[in-house]
């Protein structure tokens, strides 16, 4: 009788430190690791990321923030029949939010390399998005 193997596994681990420089500005550092191992017929895709971030968040208004951070990040992509591959590569995001309290927006891009999704071994990951609320009348009921 044969197991069957996992179609994909991954793990992940990180930190991070912040100091408040202001009332309104932050500054700190991040550190993650994140490793995927897919199992495709034939063999198995290791993926591997340490990235380091730096970041600086500011709060322009009460209800604004601006974040941004980026820094290096090395990838390690390896499978059995292949060299494996070793690179570094800049890692970047921002973030801006705003609400009140009927509204809110929120938006973000990121450019990091990565592994999983659905496809084999790493690549370039590049994501934007952006939501918003608004609400018209009261929630709740009055007793």
């Amino acid at each position: 009788m044969s197991e069957a193997k996992a179609a994909a596994d991954s793990r992940g681990a990180g930190g991070f430190y912040s100091h408040r420089l202001s009332g309104s500005q932050y500054l700190g550092g991040m550190y993650q690791y994140g490793q995927v191992l897919a199992y495709p017929t034939g063999g198995q895709y290791d993926t591997q990321t340490h990235t380091i971030y730096g970041f600086y968040t500011i709060y322009l208004a009460q209800a604004w923030s601006l974040s941004v951070s980026g820094g290096p990040q090395d990838f390690i992509a390896a499978h059995v029949q292949f060299p494996t591959t070793r690179a570094w590569t800049p890692a970047v995001t921002a973030s801006t939010g705003w609400q009140s309290r009927h509204t809110s927006f929120a938006a973000s891009f990121s450019r990091t390399v990565t592994g999983g999704g659905g496809l084999l071994g790493a690549y370039h990951s590049t994501s934007a998005g952006a939501t918003g609320r608004w609400q018209i009348s009261r929630c709740g009921t009055q007793d």
